[in-house]
């Protein structure tokens, strides 16, 4: 869900893409957030984008996405 919003750029676009409502993504994002310890969006009215430990944690997630795909495949 994460990764999906950070390269939808949007809730809503995320949302759509994966059957889910804005809010759900939204709540999903705030309580991993929480989990985490810190923002990985910065929002505002109009936009939203990752910030800098946002990028940072994306990039360990795709990495770690891509390291079970490959386990998987094989």
């Amino acid at each position: 869900m994460f990764v999906e919003t950070a390269r939808q750029g949007s809730f809503s676009k995320a949302a759509n893409s994966m059957d889910m409502t804005p809010a759900a993504i939204s709540a999903s994002i705030k309580r991993l957030e929480g989990q985490i310890g810190f923002p990985l969006f910065v929002r505002s009215t109009r936009s939203l984008r990752l910030t800098s430990e946002g990028e940072l944690f994306l990039d360990k997630t795709t990495q770690a996405l891509a390291t079970l795909q490959e386990g998987l495949d094989q």
